[in-house]
């Protein structure tokens, strides 16, 4: 049977584009989420992981703060591989820069230092998370 012929059956040629078209949809939808989600998971990761290590710095154990920023920073390198997929590679570059940099402000002299920039940390892993929804 050609498609362009309708051989009787009214509609058929249309109803298996449509099912295609259909079945196209639903697959990018799944990636689509399936991509959210794994952004997601890694914004919320490094998140975790610079609570944890500001909360050492809190509590005055500030060589173990530097180490966790460090592991924190040495993560979102390797997530930025991954996730340069479906961000703007200038917010990973940024948010990388800054994480690369709160080792050195756990300190005992610098707890405002610190505080200021952990901070500016959480808002670009915000803006970088918020990048990807922007764009669905």
């Amino acid at each position: 049977m050609v498609p362009w012929q309708n051989h009787g059956r009214k509609g058929a040629c249309c109803t298996k584009r449509n099912l295609y078209a259909v079945l196209l949809l639903v697959a990018l939808f799944a990636i689509v989420s399936g991509s959210g989600k794994a952004v997601s998971y890694c914004v919320g990761q490094t998140e975790q992981q610079l609570q944890e290590a500001y909360t050492l710095a809190q509590a005055q154990q500030y060589p173990a703060s530097a180490q966790a920023y460090r592991s924190a920073a040495e993560n979102a390198r390797r997530h930025s591989r991954f996730l340069c997929l479906f961000v703007r590679r200038n917010l990973l570059d940024k948010i990388n820069e800054t994480l690369a940099t709160l080792e050195f402000y756990a300190l005992p002299d610098n707890p405002a230092d610190l505080a200021v920039e952990t901070a500016r940390a959480f808002s670009q892993l915000e803006q970088l998370e918020e990048s990807f929804i922007a764009v669905f």
